[in-house]
């Protein structure tokens, strides 16, 4: 079946973000029991703010979350509420955390994917190996994120009137030049 739509009193939506955040300084901290418990942390964040987690990645040094969402809830809400919590529930129960500043940084991706349907992920999270999945969607290349030794990049592009965001997906040229 197709996708899932929520029913509210006076709306029907179907809101998909994909988000991708760091541990501070790009430690690789997100390993063994911290990786389980920031697992569980998330899913019950989400659950907390009505959301549904439809794929969830963690490597080593990054956390890829694709999550289903009401209108009601914006984007940085949902970084901020679960970055915020899960840093400091983790930082209380993994003293070796607090070696760390703070354990993400300011900084996070999303962007929109309400385009891809949930079975896709689930069907592509089952083939395909770890790490892999968000590669897989096939999104288009300036929705996919960079991540390398100087934190999240986004592919640039030539418009001028853009506005600079550290970390936020900024429009192709065909959507800057309108006519």
């Amino acid at each position: 079946m197709g996708q899932q739509y929520r029913h509210d009193n006076h709306s029907v939506s179907l809101i998909n973000y994909h988000f991708v955040w760091i541990p501070k300084r790009r430690k690789k901290v997100l390993t063994g029991k911290i990786e389980r418990r920031l697992r569980d942390i998330i899913y019950q964040k989400a659950s907390e703010l009505e959301c549904v987690v439809i794929a969830l990645e963690i490597d080593i040094d990054h956390v890829h979350l694709f999550i289903g969402c009401s209108p009601k809830i914006a984007p940085y809400q949902i970084a901020h509420r679960i970055k915020g919590a899960s840093s400091r529930i983790l930082r209380q129960e993994f003293p070796e955390l607090l070696t760390l500043p703070s354990l993400w940084t300011r900084s996070y991706f999303v962007s929109t994917a309400g385009n891809v349907s949930r079975e896709t992920i689930k069907s592509i999270s089952q083939t395909t190996p770890k790490n892999n999945i968000f590669r897989q969607l096939k999104l288009p290349s300036g929705l996919i994120p960079r991540i390398n030794d100087g934190g999240l990049r986004l592919p640039a592009h030539s418009c001028q009137n853009r506005i600079q965001y550290q970390c936020e997906y900024q429009p192709t040229d065909e959507l800057c030049h309108r006519a």
